[in-house]
């Protein structure tokens, strides 16, 4: 518990050098443009996915610390979207559900010993794959409700 605190400060200070020194603008730039040409419902997708499996080898918490402030970055001064890539990151990283990594929950459950990783991965991959399209759908009427 005690290292919990540092490691949680070392997560927020990260997310913040990448936006302060520009990589993150970078990099969203280079990683939303190309796959998504400019569609606001595919970069959802791209933000919803690549949160998905990044929060999936890492824990929760440091995937959204990196991918929150990626994808605001990437979108410059456009509120509306940079609001529903947020959402979408966010709801993202909460999906990472296939490994003990991903959550304390999860690791939790995979260290008492009841459940097999491979029935944790496969459970995992089901439940990502229910609920992405869920996100998806759900992040796309956001631009609408704060109209």
């Amino acid at each position: 518990p005690v290292g919990s605190v540092p490691a949680q400060s070392g997560r927020i200070a990260l997310g913040r050098a990448i936006f302060d020194t520009g990589l993150g603008a970078f990099l969203g730039r280079a990683w939303l443009q190309p796959p998504t040409s400019g569609n606001y419902d595919s970069l959802i997708l791209v933000t919803v996915l690549t949160a998905t499996v990044f929060s999936t080898i890492a824990s929760n918490t440091a995937a959204a610390n990196v991918m929150i402030p990626l994808v605001l970055s990437a979108v410059g001064q456009n509120q509306a979207a940079g609001l529903s890539l947020a959402f979408a990151a966010t709801f993202g990283t909460s999906l990472g559900l296939t490994l003990p990594v991903s959550t304390p929950a999860n690791a939790m459950i995979y260290g008492s010993r009841l459940i097999r990783l491979r029935d944790m991965i496969y459970v995992g991959i089901l439940a990502d794959l229910a609920c992405i399209p869920i996100v998806w759908f759900a992040v796309g009427f956001v631009p609408i409700l704060f109209k």
